[in-house]
């Protein structure tokens, strides 16, 4: 169990790393919402996860496409 929980601990502290890092989308962020409203920061963020569910989406269907075993592709997941 401990080590359960010390493999995700540090996968989520990786994560939080590359997440947490400044990059050209805050910096865009930062940008739109001064020379536009408030809004700009939730147009960004919806047009960002339209992006990645995408993304998401054909990784999936290329690991189903491999794969054979679709609780293996899964778990590959």
């Amino acid at each position: 169990m401990f080590e359960l929980l010390e493999m995700l601990t540090i996968g989520f502290v990786i994560g939080m790393t590359g997440a947490l890092a400044p990059g050209p989308m805050l910096f865009a962020t930062i940008d739109e919402s001064l020379k536009n409203e408030w809004t700009s920061g939730p147009r960004i963020f919806v047009g960002h996860a339209i992006i990645e569910f995408v993304v998401c989406v054909l990784i999936i269907v290329g690991i189903r496409n491999i794969s054979d075993n679709t609780i293996f592709a899964i778990s590959i997941i």
